[in-house]
């Protein structure tokens, strides 16, 4: 008898201790779900936000992509270039997957360190499909408020490959 009050009396303290150390790992609870920096200024962890956009940070208001071309291709395809324009960062560009039966997609968009950063990446359709290396074509844009602080946009593609564009302050007429 006198063993079972004793293992309940462990169990009971080790459950209060475990909630305590749980809370003593850190305890900021909501405030580590955005680990993305999306549409913060694009503070990447480092101590050092270099975001001068004044008192009003660029920040991403809405973003759509569409495919716009599928054909047969090589795995060499793969280009991607970005123009701003009134607030609207417009990404045109070639992407490969494993047939052409497929459609581009957003993976993310953010900001990080005054540059957008947009990822494309591909999904499967449910199409029947001639077996070749897929060149999917797309067209991405970018809602983007004070866009005239932003340095340029890096288009990032599932396969690895990266393309940048910077662009000089004024380009669009902004400051």
């Amino acid at each position: 008898m006198k063993r079972r009050t004793l293992l309940a009396g462990v169990a009971t303290g080790a459950v209060g201790l475990s909630g305590c150390l749980a809370e003593g790992n850190g305890g900021d609870g909501d405030d580590s779900e955005n680990t993305d920096g999306s549409e913060d200024g694009g503070n990447d962890g480092d101590g050092g936000d270099t975001n001068t956009g004044g008192s009003n940070p660029p920040s991403i208001e809405d973003s759509t992509i569409r495919t716009t071309a599928k054909n047969c291709g090589s795995t060499d395809a793969g280009e991607a270039t970005a123009k701003r324009e009134n607030g609207e960062i417009t990404v045109e560009g070639l992407t490969t997957a494993s047939n052409p039966c497929h459609e581009a997609i957003l993976d993310s968009v953010e900001i990080q360190n005054r540059q957008l950063v947009v990822r494309v990446d591909v999904e499967r359709t449910d199409q029947v499909c001639q077996q070749c290396i897929g060149e999917i074509e797309y067209r991405a844009t970018v809602t983007v408020s004070n866009a005239g602080a932003l340095h340029g946009t890096t288009v990032e593609h599932v396969d690895g490959e990266e393309y940048v564009t910077n662009w000089e302050e004024s380009e669009d007429g902004s400051p």
